[in-house]
């Protein structure tokens, strides 16, 4: 909601002008990614909403796949992200992963 520059108690009708999306100016990347997909969107008379889910059932996490992308598995994830894992532990070794991992060495 920060990022739209909306109220917590916006409609989508805020945003929509004469049948045309009117946005504000977004204020992340992520931001522009949404509402360039969203000019996809016909907007009709009628307005029902329907979801494409394998169940049949909405859920946030099918909408979540269907908006990010998605990259290859990586060799290494099931060595840091596992069930048992310390959140701190895993991210630190992301980095190293990563080769981002700032260290002495590297500052120099």
């Amino acid at each position: 909601m920060y990022d739209t520059g909306s109220n917590l108690d916006a409609h989508v009708s805020s945003v929509l002008i004469d049948g045309r999306w009117v946005w504000p100016p977004a204020r992340s990347d992520f931001l522009v990614k949404i509402q360039s997909r969203l000019f996809d969107v016909a907007i009709g008379e009628r307005d029902i909403p329907i979801w494409k889910a394998s169940r049949g059932i909405y859920s946030c996490s099918e909408t979540w796949n269907c908006l990010r992308t998605k990259f290859t598995e990586v060799a290494w994830s099931h060595v840091v992200w596992f069930p048992l894992a310390i959140p701190r532990h895993a991210f630190i070794l992301w980095l190293v992963f990563k080769g981002v991992l700032v260290t002495k060495e590297r500052m120099c």
